[in-house]
């Protein structure tokens, strides 16, 4: 496995465990960022599109890994409602998702234009 390998990967599933956590925190334990939480939902997922991507750049994988973090997204929504102080919001389910699927879009660009990136979805 090559350094390259091995980072995606770490960043990819170390990415997806740090949102979990995060997402299923209770409300007045987050940070209070002063943008958009529709505009955080979306970068997160954005870079988890990009490094799943990177991480298993194989054919058939964007769909794949797309559809798997729009799951992901809609399953931790839906968990806030266990949360205290949580909700979960349709709309940022949407906006992960979203988040997600331009991640994923823009490694499989970089894979074609970019030899470093190597993309083979």
């Amino acid at each position: 496995m090559s350094l390259w390998d091995l980072a995606t990967k770490a960043a990819f599933y170390g990415g997806c465990i740090l949102t979990g956590m995060v997402s299923l925190l209770p409300l007045e334990t987050l940070p209070e960022t002063g943008i958009s939480d529709k505009l955080e939902h979306f970068a997160v997922y954005a870079v988890l599109g990009l490094f799943g991507l990177a991480a298993h750049p194989r054919p058939g994988n964007a769909v794949r890994i797309t559809l798997a973090l729009c799951l992901y997204g809609a399953v931790l929504e839906g968990g806030q409602a266990l949360i205290p102080g949580r909700t979960p919001s349709l709309l940022d389910a949407i906006a992960n998702s979203a988040g997600a699927m331009i991640g994923v879009a823009v490694f499989s660009f970089a894979g074609k234009h970019w030899p470093w990136a190597d993309n083979k979805s």
